[in-house]
């Protein structure tokens, strides 16, 4: 019995390592703020290739110090964001960002700090990947998928 366990053991080992399933390198993005569109929508979900497509969404927070601001290379990486929308403040945190067969998981943590705020508030995570040619991406929110982008 304590070979077969020994065995199995080993092949659950042997089938996750060879998955296809790896952590990469990410960097939050920090100093930026939401201009996309106004929606009613309580979540919205980017991934963003271009400068064009950045200008479009985000802009440098108004005062803050240059050295605070990420600078985006978009001949280098990719952009990953989703906003949180609404009446609540949000604390956003990643956690970490693998690839699984081709797809991205952004694992990230987010909790409410304030309820009911008087003003409706776009709160980004942003996060930066090295280019690749991914399938799609996966926002997992405290351990739930909560979005699924497909042809990233």
């Amino acid at each position: 019995m304590a070979k077969l366990l020994l065995c199995f053991s080993f092949i659950q080992l042997f089938s996750w390592t060879y998955s296809g399933r790896s952590l990469i390198e990410f960097e939050p993005v920090r100093g930026y703020v939401f201009v996309g569109p106004d929606t009613d929508l309580t979540m919205l979900f980017y991934t963003i290739k271009s400068e064009a497509e950045w200008a479009s969404v985000f802009e440098p927070y108004p005062g803050h110090y240059p050295k605070k601001v990420t600078r985006v290379d978009f001949n280098r990486y990719d952009a990953i964001a989703l906003i949180k929308n609404g009446y609540d403040y949000w604390f956003l945190r990643p956690q970490k960002v693998e690839v699984e067969n081709g797809e991205v998981n952004l694992f990230y943590e987010a909790y409410i700090t304030e309820k009911n705020i008087p003003w409706k508030a776009a709160i980004p995570l942003i996060v930066l990947i090295p280019k690749g040619k991914y399938k799609a991406v996966r926002f997992i929110e405290n351990g739930r998928i909560v979005k699924r982008l497909e042809h990233y």
